[in-house]
């Protein structure tokens, strides 16, 4: 029989935010007949927060990623909740929390006709390939992966590597189809959460008032920043290039 195992994971790097990954992750088949099996990367585990947005709520996968699994920590619609790919076609239907199994579209649909759901974590699939192996030969699958804020951000990820994820092939042992590594994006990720400028019917402004503009500013990435400079700018348009400087702050 066939006995495929993920022998290790590795990487090309110790990623900064914005830094490019490859993913090595070597396959062997301890079986004693060739075979062929299918091996799933997945990056992260990570928290999410995704709430019933009416009948259809859509989820859109960044570029690059194949398909994922959401994880559901509450469902209280007696129907349950359909899962469908972005053409429409139904993939499954989920009634109690726990985990969907893999999903391969760039838009994940979610139908509810009543009742609420709340979705907490997520992996996102980067590769799945279908491999032959002879007995005891190794293989080493590649992947990349982009450690940008929108694959997951800087801080603590986890990569999981599965072999035969929907159990379509008879293996001697099933224990050593999985293994997860983690791996630490370093950097910081500034963020303008919010612009306060008071004015009101009561309070309204015209030109040569003195007003006090207040910005809320928030490091979210994985590591403190010092001696930063907020840059505030008077000008028109959404990224503001052509904007006056009126004030620098430290």
């Amino acid at each position: 029989s066939i006995d495929f195992a993920v022998e290790n994971i590795s990487f090309s790097k110790e990623p900064i935010l914005g830094d490019i990954v490859k993913i090595n992750a070597t396959i062997k088949n301890y079986g004693v007949k060739n075979g062929k099996t299918s091996v799933e990367i997945f990056y992260d585990n990570r928290t999410a927060e995704i709430q019933r947005a009416g009948y259809c709520t859509n989820i859109t996968l960044p570029e690059g990623v194949i398909g994922a699994k959401l994880h559901f920590s509450r469902i209280t619609s007696a129907s349950g909740v359909i899962i469908c790919d972005e053409e429409g076609n139904f993939i499954e239907r989920i009634y109690e929390p726990g985990w969907t199994s893999c999903i391969y579209s760039d838009v994940i649909i979610l139908k509810s006709l009543e009742g609420d759901f709340e979705i907490d974590r997520y992996e996102a699939i980067i590769k799945n390939e279908t491999i032959v192996l002879n007995a005891s030969e190794s293989k080493i699958i590649i992947a990349i992966w982009n450690a940008t804020k929108i694959y997951g951000g800087a801080g603590d990820h986890n990569i999981t590597v599965c072999i035969d994820p929907n159990n379509e092939y008879a293996e001697i042992n099933e224990e050593n189809n999985t293994r997860i590594k983690h791996i630490f994006v370093n950097g910081t990720d500034f963020a303008v959460i919010d612009i306060e400028i008071p004015y009101s019917p009561e309070n309204p402004l015209y030109e040569g008032k003195v007003v006090n503009v207040t910005a809320k500013v928030a490091n979210l990435g994985a590591i403190p920043a010092h001696n930063i400079t907020v840059i505030f700018k008077d000008g028109i348009g959404l990224d503001n290039k052509s904007g006056i400087i009126f004030a620098k702050k430290n």
